[in-house]
């Protein structure tokens, strides 16, 4: 199996009280789990617990944070996006865009390319 997943980054930490006010802002803005928000040594431990062994995992995130927040901060898209979704979802789009980029600066997020193999 072959999958992208967004994992914490590096200087992500869970008891600090401004990183547990954002995972509950994201958890609800992307109607997710809290408990899906994992590390990376998290992850691999979840997939060997689910009978997985681990081919490769490749931190990507280089290659598509800023990439994706310089793409959605341009005056171009957002015009796009809002004809295509309306203003509010474009202003929304690039907020997050930002915030992405941002927060991957700050390696609190990353993102990971992965292929495992079911034992």
């Amino acid at each position: 199996m072959i999958l992208t997943d967004l994992i914490l980054g590096n200087k992500f930490h869970k008891k600090n009280l401004f990183s547990n006010s954002f995972l509950k802002i994201a958890t609800k803005a992307w109607a997710g789990t809290k408990s899906n928000w994992v590390n990376e040594e998290y992850y691999k431990k979840q997939l060997k617990d689910a009978g997985f062994k681990i081919i490769f995992l490749k931190k990507i995130g280089n290659k598509v944070y800023q990439g994706y927040a310089n793409y959605f901060s341009k005056i171009k898209t957002i015009k796009q996006t809002i004809k295509e979704r309306g203003f509010f979802p474009a202003i929304g789009l690039s907020i997050i865009s930002m915030l992405l980029g941002f927060l991957y600066k700050k390696e609190w997020l990353e993102y990971i390319y992965i292929k495992v193999k079911k034992i």
